[in-house]
C-alpha cells in the first residue's frame, strides 16, 4: 500500500514537472527562431552573401578610379519573384515558430507521458528485480548490486548522449532514471547487504549526490533533477528490509537535501526546494511510523535539525528569486520550523534533559533571528510555554525542582532581554510587546508555580518576589524617563501583589489575579492612551466576575459568616477595583473618546455586583438556618429579607444619586425598587397571609412614597433628575 502511495506521488510530480520542461523547451525554441532571425537581418545589407543574391546598380558596378557615369533614369524596384529563393531577406523561417500548433492529446500521451510513465515503471521494475533475486536466491549480492550500477550508468550515459541529439527531454528523463538505479544499488550494498562498511556507504551517497548535481547542473535542468530527488527518495522504501538502517537512511536523505540546496541557489529552480521539503519529511514520517524508538532521540533529533536548517536557507534564497511563483516556494518551505518544532517536541519530551535543552535553546534562537519581529517572538513564547507546561505538570518531584525553576526563569529573562533592547532604541513598547511582556511575568510565575507548590516551598513568597521585581522594573524605568515599561511594571507589581495577598489568606487565587490583572490594564490603556488595553483590561475583569459567579455563588460553608467569608471579600474587592476604573475614567476624560460611557457602565456593573453578592450572603444565611432548625419557616424569610435588602439598597442608592447629582445612581436605585415591587406582588406576597400580607403593602407603600418625596424636594431645589454624572 505505501508503494502505491508513494508511486501516485511520484507519477504526479513528474507529470508537473513534465509539463513544465514542455513549456519552458517551447519557449525557448521559439526565443531561439527569433534570435536567428535577428543575426540574419543585418547580414542581409552588409554581408558578400547577401550582396551576391541582390543584382548590383549600375552606380555600384563603377570602380572607384574610373568616371562615374551620367546618372541613369530610375526603373522601377524588381517584383519580388526576382529576388532568389534563398534570399535571407525572406520571412519564411519565421513562419513555423509563429503559427505552430499545440501538440494533440495523442501526441502529448504517446511522447510525454508514456515517457513519464515508463520511467518510473522501469524504476519500480529494477527495484523489484532486486528484492524478487534477493527472495529466491537467484544471484548474489554481489552481482546484483554489480548489476544495478551497471544498469544505472548505461542509463545516466545513454539519456545524456540522447539529450546532446536534439531530444533533450527524452535523454534527461532516461539519465534521471538512471541516476535513481544507481541510488537503488548504492543503498542495497550498504543498508540490504551490508557489501560495504558503513563509511564506504556514505560516501557512495555523497559520490552519487555530487554526479546528481553536476549532471542536473551542466543539463541545466530541472525536470532532470526533480526526477532524480524524488525517485532517489523512494529508492529506501523500495528495498525495504525488515533490519533498521536509520543512520543510514538519514544521511542519505540529508545528502538528498544538500544537493537540493545547491542546485536552487545555482538556478533558483522553484518547483525543487518544495519537491524535496515534502518528500523528505514524508521519509521521515514513513520510517517513524514503522521503525521508531525512544533511544534512537539523538540521531533522529540530529536528522530533522540538519535538514530543517538546509530548507529554512533555501526559504530565505527563494526570496531573491526574480520569479513569482518563488514566494508560494518560499511560504511552503515556511511550514517548516513548525513541523520541525511538533516534531521536536514529541520526540524529546520523555527525556527530559534534552527536552529543557530544547527548549531553553529554540528561545534564544528565536530571540536572536526575530528580534525585531514582536509576534514572531510572541508565537514562540507560546510554542514553548505550552509544552514546558504541560511538562511541569507531570514532572514536579523534587529532582525536577531546580530545573523547572531555572528553565522558567531562562525564557522569561530571553524575552525580557528582547524588549530592554527594543526599549533603548524605540523607548516605548508596541501593543503586542506589552502583551509580551505581561505574558512572560506571568507565564514564568505559571510555569514555576506547581514546583514551589509540590517541594512545600511558599508560593506566596514565589509571587511577593514576583511583585517586588517588577517594581524594580517600574523604579528602573521611571528613573530612565520610560513610560511605558513603568506603567506596564506597575501594573503587575500590583497584580503579583494581589496574588501573593490572595495565597496569604488562602483565597481564590485566580478570580483575584484577574481582577486585578484587568484593573491595572484598564489605567495602562488610560494612562497610554491604548484602546485596546483598555478593552483586554475589562475582558478580564469579565472573566474574574464570571468565575466568582460560577464557582463560589452557590456554595455555602458550613462555617459561613454573613460578610466575613472568601466569597464577600473576593467579590468586596472586585467591586472595589471597579470603583477605582471608574474613578480613573472621570480623572482623565481626555484620554478617552467614551469616558463618560465607561463610567456609568462601571459605575452600573458595581452595584449590581454589589446586590447580587448579598443577596448571596443573605441566601447562604438562610440556608444554614434552615439546615439547624427544620421548623423554622427558611423559606418565607429568605424572600422577605432578599425584599427588604434590595429595597433598603435601592433608598440609599436613591439618596446618594440626589447627594452627588449623578442620574446614573438615581435610575440604577428606581430600576431595583421596580424589581424589588415585582418581586414582592408575584412572590413574597403569594406565600403572605393576614397580617403579614397587610404589613407588606404597608412597607411598600412607605417606601415608594419616600422615593417619590425626595423627587419632589429634588424639584422644589430646581435639580434636574437627570444631571450629568
Amino acid at each position: 500500500m505505501a508503494e502505491l502511495l508513494l508511486l501516485g506521488l511520484c507519477v504526479a510530480v513528474l507529470f508537473w514537472v513534465g509539463s513544465l520542461s514542455r513549456q519552458l523547451n517551447e519557449l525557448n525554441d521559439r526565443i531561439a527562431g527569433l534570435e536567428r532571425d535577428l543575426r540574419r537581418l543585418p547580414r542581409a545589407d552588409s554581408s558578400p552573401s547577401a550582396a551576391r543574391d541582390i543584382p548590383a546598380s549600375p552606380r555600384a558596378a563603377a570602380t572607384p578610379d574610373g568616371p562615374v557615369p551620367p546618372p541613369v533614369k530610375p526603373q522601377a524596384p524588381p517584383a519580388p519573384a526576382a529576388l532568389p529563393a534563398h534570399a535571407s531577406l525572406s520571412p519564411a523561417p519565421t513562419a513555423p515558430i509563429t503559427t505552430e500548433e499545440s501538440p494533440s492529446l495523442e501526441v502529448e500521451i504517446g511522447s510525454r507521458w508514456a515517457l513519464v510513465i515508463g520511467v518510473v515503471v522501469l524504476v519500480f521494475g529494477v527495484a523489484f528485480f532486486i528484492k524478487y533475486s534477493f527472495e529466491r536466491h537467484w544471484i548474489n549480492e554481489t552481482t546484483r548490486v554489480v548489476s544495478g550500477t551497471v544498469v544505472g550508468l548505461a542509463l545516466w550515459i545513454g539519456g545524456l548522449v540522447t539529450a546532446k541529439r536534439s531530444y533533450q527531454l527524452y535523454g534527461r528523463m532516461i539519465a534521471g532514471a538512471g541516476l535513481a538505479i544507481l541510488y537503488l544499488a548504492a543503498y542495497a550494498a550498504s543498508a540490504l547487504y551490508g557489501l560495504v562498511p558503513s563509511g564506504v556507504a556514505l560516501g557512495w551517497m555523497a559520490l552519487l549526490a555530487a554526479v546528481t548535481v553536476v549532471t542536473a547542473d551542466r543539463e541545466n535542468s530541472q525536470g532532470l533533477a526533480t526526477t532524480a530527488i524524488v525517485l532517489a527518495f523512494l529508492a529506501p522504501f523500495l528495498l525495504a528490509s525488515k533490519e533498521d538502517h536509520h543512520i543510514t537512511l538519514f544521511v542519505y536523505d540529508t545528502a538528498l537535501v544538500a544537493a537540493t540546496y545547491w542546485l536552487v541557489g545555482r538556478h533558483d529552480w522553484v518547483a525543487l526546494g518544495p519537491v524535496s521539503f515534502w518528500f523528505t519529511w514524508l521519509t521521515y514520517g514513513a520510517w517513524a511510523s514503522q521503525a521508531y524508538r525512544p533511544e534512537y532521540f539523538m540521531s533522529v533529533e540530529a536528522y530533522i535539525t540538519a535538514f530543517s536548517v538546509a530548507f529554512v536557507f533555501i526559504a530565505v534564497a527563494y526570496r531573491e528569486s526574480k520569479y513569482k511563483a518563488a514566494k508560494i516556494s518560499s511560504g511552503v518551505l515556511w511550514a517548516g520550523p513548525a513541523i520541525y518544532h511538533a516534531v521536536s517536541v514529541g520526540v524529546l519530551y520523555q527525556h527530559s534533559v534534552p527536552f529543557l535543552v530544547y527548549l531553553t535553546a529554540i528561545t534564544a534562537t528565536s530571540i536572536v533571528l526575530f528580534k525585531d519581529v514582536t509576534w514572531r517572538r510572541l508565537l514562540i513564547w507560546i510554542a514553548v510555554s505550552v509544552p514546558f507546561a504541560a511538562w511541569t505538570s507531570e514532572h514536579s518531584v523534587a529532582r525536577w525542582y531546580l530545573a523547572t525553576l531555572a528553565v522558567a526563569l531562562a525564557i522569561y529573562a530571553l524575552h525580557l532581554a528582547a524588549q530592554v533592547r527594543i526599549l533603548r532604541v524605540k523607548h516605548t513598547l508596541s501593543t503586542l510587546e506589552t502583551v509580551l511582556f505581561h505574558l512572560g511575568s506571568l507565564g514564568a510565575f505559571a510555569l514555576m508555580y506547581p514546583a514551589v507548590y509540590n517541594h512545600a516551598s511558599s508560593t506566596t513568597g514565589l509571587a511577593a518576589l514576583f511583585s517586588a521585581w517588577n517594581g524594580a522594573l517600574a523604579y528602573l524605568s521611571y528613573r530612565r524617563g520610560l513610560r511605558d515599561p513603568m506603567v506596564n511594571a506597575l501594573a503587575l507589581a500590583f497584580t503579583f501583589a494581589a496574588v501573593a495577598f490572595a495565597l496569604g489568606l488562602s483565597g481564590p487565587l485566580i478570580t483575584v489575579a484577574w481582577a486585578a490583572e484587568g484593573a491595572v490594564v484598564i489605567w495602562s490603556g488610560l494612562a497610554l492612551r491604548r484602546e485596546p488595553l483598555r478593552y483586554g483590561g475589562a475582558l478580564l475583569v469579565v472573566f474574574a466576575v464570571a468565575r466568582l459567579v460560577v464557582m463560589q455563588f452557590d456554595a455555602t460553608d458550613v462555617s459561613f459568616v454573613v460578610l466575613l467569608n472568601s466569597r464577600t471579600a473576593t467579590g468586596a474587592f472586585i467591586v472595589a477595583l471597579l470603583y477605582a476604573t471608574a474613578r480613573l475614567h472621570r480623572r482623565y476624560p481626555d484620554r478617552a473618546k467614551d469616558a463618560v460611557i465607561w463610567t456609568g457602565g462601571i459605575i452600573v456593573a458595581a452595584n449590581v455586583f454589589t446586590v447580587a453578592l448579598l443577596t448571596a450572603d443573605t441566601y447562604s444565611y438562610w440556608e444554614l438556618r434552615g439546615v439547624r432548625d427544620a421548623q423554622y419557616a427558611a423559606g418565607f424569610a429568605r424572600q422577605a429579607s432578599v425584599s427588604v435588602l434590595w429595597t433598603a439598597y435601592g433608598i440609599g442608592l436613591l439618596m446618594l444619586g440626589f447627594a452627588r447629582a449623578s442620574a446614573v445612581l438615581r435610575y440604577l436605585a428606581l430600576a431595583l425598587l421596580g424589581v424589588t415591587v415585582g418581586k414582592l406582588f408575584m412572590v413574597d406576597l403569594l406565600e403572605l397571609d393576614g397580617i403579614y400580607r397587610i404589613s407588606g403593602f404597608i412597607a411598600l407603600g412607605v417606601v415608594l412614597l419616600a422615593a417619590s418625596f425626595l423627587y419632589h424636594r429634588s424639584r422644589r431645589a430646581s435639580t434636574s433628575p437627570t444631571a450629568a454624572v
